[in-house]
C-alpha cells in the first residue's frame, strides 16, 4: 500500500516527453493546464491515507477521489463553456497532464514555458529599433 504523495510521485516518475502530443495541436488543452496551475485542492483525506489499489488505473481513480475543487470556477478560468468542462477535465486527466495535487506534468510545464519564451524572442524582434536620435525627440 501507499500514500497520495507516493502513487504521486510514481505517476510523476512514468512520464514521458510523447506524453504532451495533444498539447500541439490544442490551444483548449493548453489554456486548461494554464488554469489548473489556479485550482485550489481541498483534500478530503490525510495525506498519509494509504491507497489499497494494485493496478495504475485504479489508482489515479482514487488519487483523483481523495479531492475536492472548484469546477466551475476552473472553467472560468480556462474559458471554456460551462458545457464543455467536463469533457476538457476528463482529457486532462485521462492525458495526466494535470495532477490532483494541482500540479501538471513536468513535459507539459516545459512546453508552456519554451512556447511562451519563443513568443516573447519574436515579439522582440518585431519591435522597430529606436534611435537614440528619435528618443530625444
Amino acid at each position: 500500500m501507499a500514500t497520495f504523495g507516493e502513487v504521486l510521485n510514481m505517476f510523476r516518475g512514468r512520464e514521458q516527453p510523447e506524453d504532451i502530443v495533444p498539447l500541439l495541436d490544442s490551444a483548449e488543452l493548453r489554456n486548461g493546464i494554464s488554469a489548473w496551475k489556479s485550482v485550489r485542492m481541498n483534500f478530503k483525506c490525510g495525506l498519509e491515507t494509504e491507497c489499497d489499489a494494485e493496478e495504475d488505473v485504479d489508482r489515479w481513480n482514487w488519487m483523483w477521489n481523495m479531492v475536492e475543487f472548484d469546477f466551475d470556477q476552473f472553467g472560468i478560468v480556462a474559458g471554456v463553456k460551462p458545457q464543455d468542462v467536463g469533457a476538457l477535465l476528463k482529457r486532462l486527466k485521462g492525458l495526466r497532464l494535470v495532477y490532483p495535487d494541482g500540479s501538471i506534468n513536468n513535459y507539459a510545464k516545459q512546453y508552456l514555458h519554451a512556447m511562451i519564451m519563443k513568443s516573447l524572442n519574436q515579439g522582440r524582434r518585431r519591435a522597430p529599433a529606436v534611435s537614440a536620435k528619435q528618443a530625444g525627440e
